[in-house]
């Protein structure tokens, strides 16, 4: 594509857009210790065995759902509200849940940018490592080591296993310092962008920013030819490598030449957005790249929506004004059942899962072993 652009427009400047350079940056970076770390994850059946765990626990409040022994209460205690009711045997149940539904959240540590950017495999992985450091300090303690089911210890074995498996630490050591060399990276390149979205960011910058990220650039250059050559660690001399063949590359298109005029806009991401907008939203949403069978199954009215932005549509359908979508579709589904009515018919029960407003606080863990463990000691005071 280089040799074309010169080719066919040899007096137009080419610069490379810096969003899509990082991110063929990072998928050489981090591609061989993902596919390391998740092959090895398969192989130990971490995931199948939480899954069956779950599946389990669940089956097993439902079983005593409604008995007095089964109430659940690890929420309420989360909130700060006041339990006074005798000892239920639920609790390290929820417990348990609690632990494997926030290990799951590990979306909520990334910014909505995708891999490389937001290498979630290895969010999973640091979960799962902090939830096993968080089950360790807690069974430690005596009143909960009396109190705690089985099925508590079952998992921080799980997890036990998996944290001391050499080929998880390897995978995961590869992983953390390519991640940390792209971070580095992408700092230098000041790939920062706030908002909801920063995948349609255009990153700009002006002419003195501009200068500025010329001379840095140089400079991490410098640096990691001289890391490469006194680095004895071969993981790190290789992550360095890649970073730095990638940016001598592509150093002369990362910046408009020193004199010239530019908007300061240093990707194509507003240009791409007219057109990717409705597939990353059905991508967001069901999570496949391949969207053919996704678009088989969808609803036809679907592809009504547009028309919402056709005034002559709108004229003939919602008499002229969008204010009248609401009474439209009143009068169409007068007959038709509530949406509550329709999400209670078509939503599985999930008994004993926290929501997330309680998963994202900050210290859950923390907070959620000091429960645990209060209740436990108050069962023993009572018991005595």
């Amino acid at each position: 594509m280089s040799l074309a652009c010169e080719t066919a427009f040899s007096e137009v400047p080419h610069d490379v857009c810096h969003f899509h350079f990082a991110r063929d940056v990072g998928e050489d970076l981090l591609t061989q210790p993902q596919k390391a770390l998740s092959s090895r994850l398969r192989s130990l059946k971490l995931q199948v065995r939480l899954r069956e765990q779950r599946k389990t626990q669940t089956e097993w409040l439902r079983e005593r759902a409604g008995a007095p022994e089964a109430v659940l209460v690890l929420q309420r205690l989360l909130r700060g509200e006041s339990f006074t009711a005798a000892w239920t045997a639920t609790l390290g149940r929820e417990v348990l849940l609690a632990f494997h539904f926030w290990m799951l959240d590990y979306a909520a540590d990334g910014g909505r940018q995708g891999f490389p950017f937001d290498p979630y495999f290895l969010y999973f992985h640091r979960r799962l490592i902090r939830g096993h450091d968080a089950l360790v300090r807690l069974l430690s303690r005596p009143a909960v080591s009396a109190l705690a089911p089985k099925t508590l210890w079952n998992l921080r074995d799980h997890l036990q296993r998996y944290r001391n498996d050499p080929k998880i630490i390897a995978a995961a050591d590869h992983y953390e310092i390519a991640f940390q060399e792209f971070h580095r990276l992408r700092t230098v390149l000041r790939l920062w962008a706030d908002g909801t979205s920063p995948m349609h960011h255009g990153y700009e910058l002006t002419a003195d920013q501009q200068h500025e990220l010329r001379e840095a650039l140089n400079a991490f250059c410098q640096e990691y030819r001289q890391r490469i050559e006194d680095c004895l660690d071969e993981v790190e001399r290789g992550v360095c490598a890649i970073i730095l063949t990638h940016v001598e590359k592509y150093l002369p298109q990362l910046l408009p030449p020193t004199g010239t005029t530019s908007d300061g806009v240093r990707t194509t991401n507003q240009l791409e957005t007219h057109w990717s907008t409705s597939k990353r939203a059905c991508r967001q949403t069901q999570g496949r790249r391949k969207l053919t069978r996704l678009f088989d199954a969808l609803p036809s009215e679907l592809m009504l929506l547009p028309n919402l932005g056709n005034q002559q549509y709108v004229n003939v359908v919602l008499d002229g004004h969008l204010d009248h979508l609401a009474s439209k579709f009143a009068e169409a589904h007068s007959a038709g059942s509530s949406y509550a009515s329709w999400r209670l018919t078509n939503t599985s029960l999930n008994l004993g899962r926290i929501p997330r407003r309680l998963l994202r606080q900050e210290h859950f863990v923390d907070r959620l072993t000091e429960t645990y463990d209060i209740q436990c000691r108050d069962k023993h005071r009572e018991v005595a």
